[in-house]
């Protein structure tokens, strides 16, 4: 008989603990450790407990965060999906630093799906708690009716309070926040019919050395991706209500500055934004004029235009992501990478006419812009980050609208 040494038997441990947390689901009494994942079948996602304590959900062919725990420091280096039905992260010294709140229920298990949505499941498959970052292109079912209300009533529910601490931004008022001196000066905003004549006015107190961060948007038809004088951060170009975001990336047919078609054949007309930026001059004009248009004719386009004092001009944009559908009746932005400091704007396009009230801004944000006319709307929330890491998906409070109707942007940006 063959008989094993106390290595032998601690390296086969090790090796068992790595190729089961490679795998999609987190069982009952079952430990996730600092630096091991989990990775959804299909290989395009990634739960990571990373070593400085963060749960983070990421999409693995770009590493952009999906969803974290906000727990960046805060020494969290197992979790654990308790008898008892609670998942929790505790630190070294065993200490809860977060968890779902689910316990004294019937969890069974921690699954990373292949739509990108992480699922805490009961033993009859009902959902009793999720990240709500589905996002329909895994290539499996959407899943079940009560799937799907679970990621909207269960999100309310018990979602956790996952989101980093913002400091509040000032409004119109020209205050910032003291941890890094960036201001929100003002904001104005426009809807124009036709998207022939979009003229907004320069918000005031601009003034030379200021960021004006310009969220253009449009329903239906072309958007174009460049505008002359300013530089692109992010965009989101919808094919339908329920899909994902496309981006300038995905085009695979272009007339100027216009995209006609997307990979997949898409065209990305349904609903569309594009953030740019640009540094205010000593002799800015009063009002900027676009024309959205690719030909003689078009439909409605707004735009919303913010000024910003205090941000480093010279690279100003940090990170951004986007989300085109997330599945729930208030608005979830995506997280974001930020440090302690960063302005972090939140930029909303939505395809229904709603009113300021239905979409209040996330935790610790206020509203720096909102316009809606017609059969649409557009919201610019804003906040100074009071730490550095994952923001975490940002909730929109208020009564909310139809889910899927959304195109959100997130961003941060660097204080000087």
């Amino acid at each position: 008989m063959k008989h094993f040494g106390l290595w032998q038997v601690a390296l086969l441990l090790i090796c068992t603990i790595n190729m089961a947390h490679a795998a999609s689901t987190l069982s009952v009494n079952e430990q996730l450790y600092s630096n091991q994942y989990l990775s959804s079948d299909n290989g395009n996602y990634r739960l990571y407990l990373q070593g400085d304590g963060n749960l983070v959900l990421r999409d693995w062919s770009n590493k952009a965060s999906l969803w974290s725990a906000g727990t960046h420091g805060k020494g969290g280096v197992r979790l654990s999906l308790q008898g008892d039905g609670n998942l929790v992260l505790r630190n070294a010294a065993g200490a809860a630093v977060w968890s779902t709140r689910t316990a004294k229920t019937d969890a069974q298990r921690l699954v990373i799906q292949n739509d990108a949505n992480l699922v805490l499941y009961s033993s009859s498959g009902n959902s009793l708690w999720s990240t709500g970052t589905a996002d329909g292109w895994g290539g499996d079912s959407a899943g079940t009716k009560e799937d799907k209300y679970a990621l909207i009533v269960g999100s309310r529910a018990n979602l956790p309070r996952f989101l980093q601490q913002l400091r509040d931004a000032s409004g119109s008022s020209g205050t910032g926040d003291p941890v890094s001196g960036i201001q929100h000066i003002n904001t104005t905003q426009v809807w124009d019919s036709n998207g022939q004549g979009v003229r907004i006015n320069r918000p005031s107190g601009t003034r030379a050395g200021d960021l004006q961060v310009l969220v253009i948007h449009r329903t239906d038809d072309h958007l174009p991706f460049e505008v002359s004088g300013w530089k692109r951060a992010a965009e989101c170009y919808k094919e339908d209500n329920g899909y994902q975001c496309l981006t300038v990336a995905d085009c695979t047919s272009r007339s100027g500055n216009f995209c006609d078609r997307f990979s997949g054949k898409y065209r990305g007309r349904d609903l569309a934004q594009v953030v740019l930026y640009k540094t205010a001059g000593s002799s800015e004009p009063s009002n900027y004029s676009f024309d959205f248009n690719k030909d003689t004719s078009g439909h409605p386009g707004w735009a919303i235009l913010t000024t910003l004092r205090g941000a480093d001009t010279s690279n100003p944009i940090r990170d951004t992501a986007n989300r085109g559908c997330d599945g729930n009746s208030d608005s979830l932005f995506p997280s974001v990478y930020g440090k302690r400091g960063d302005m972090v704007l939140l930029s909303q396009s939505f395809d229904d006419a709603v009113s300021k009230s239905r979409f209040n801004p996330p935790d610790n944000t206020t509203t720096f812009g909102y316009v809606s006319n017609s059969d649409e709307a557009g919201f610019l929330f804003g906040g100074v980050l009071s730490r550095d890491g994952e923001t975490g998906a940002m909730k929109t409070h208020g009564e909310g609208a139809s889910s899927c109707k959304d195109a959100l942007v997130s961003l941060t940006v660097r204080p000087r």
